[in-house]
């Protein structure tokens, strides 16, 4: 079996070490594909596993493509390590998860240079679904964006892929046209 982690930010891993971790784990995943959406991830991360599907909710129109075309990353290939499964929950939306509270190798690392494009592949083959924006419940839209600029506004985590800017903008367009 693989394991599999992905970043945006550094190609020159050579050990993920628990050292390094928040909380004393290195976290990968036995999907290659998941692994991509960890080097397109950004906040809100709406990458999420449902009834085994792998999606990308789009919380406001073309919130896909704006948040995720032109970007770039490294996706790693793991050695083996004595990794268990993590319950899928609010802090970890996939399927497919695993931890260790060891060091691991890595046995390789490949370059993305387009996620977008990458992931295009995943959607055309069934295997990530984007549920879009016209597809999703109003009332959990209208009720969550709010909670995240609150959230973002509250949050001591720099997050370099930050894209609360894309819900600022659709609600300033459109809130007084819901009212």
């Amino acid at each position: 079996m693989n394991y599999y982690n992905g970043t945006e930010f550094n190609g020159d891993i050579k050990e993920f070490k628990v050292s390094k971790s928040k909380d004393g784990y290195v976290y990968a995943t036995t999907s290659r594909l998941v692994a991509l959406t960890y080097i397109a991830r950004v906040y809100p991360n709406t990458f999420t596993t449902i009834d085994g599907q792998e999606c990308f909710l789009e919380i406001v129109p073309n919130f896909f493509e704006n948040s995720v075309k032109g970007r770039s990353g490294y996706l790693y290939t793991l050695e083996e390590a004595n990794f268990k499964p993590v319950e899928q929950s609010n802090k970890c939306g996939h399927a497919g998860a695993v931890r260790t509270a060891q060091d691991v190798k890595v046995k390789s690392v490949e370059y993305i240079e387009d996620i977008y494009s990458e992931l295009l592949k995943y959607i055309k083959s069934g295997q990530l679904q984007i549920k879009k924006f016209d597809s999703l419940d109003k009332n959990y839209i209208k009720n969550l964006l709010p909670k995240l600029i609150e959230l973002n506004k509250t949050s001591t985590i720099n997050i370099p892929t930050n894209r609360i800017d894309l819900i600022e903008e659709y609600l300033a367009k459109n809130v007084t046209k819901e009212e």
